[in-house]
């Protein structure tokens, strides 16, 4: 419930701020800052490399025993 609570309030306050901007500003304004903020957020995430998951175990040891 809280986690609903929450999205429909960031929503809402969203949808405030982006009516807000349009009245002070203009539509391809708002397209261009759109634009921007979607061209950062894709660098941002390409540039980012993903961090490879640990073993939770520790690593065995490798035997080299050759029988003849």
């Amino acid at each position: 419930m809280i986690f609903t609570a929450s999205f429909q309030a960031t929503l809402s306050l969203g949808a405030l701020t982006g009516g807000a901007a349009l009245d002070h500003t203009s539509p391809s304004i708002l397209m261009l800052l759109g634009a921007a903020t979607a061209t950062l957020t894709v660098a941002a995430i390409s540039t980012r490399r993903p961090e490879r998951p640990r073993s939770p175990l520790p690593a065995e040891p490798h035997h080299h025993d050759h029988a003849v």
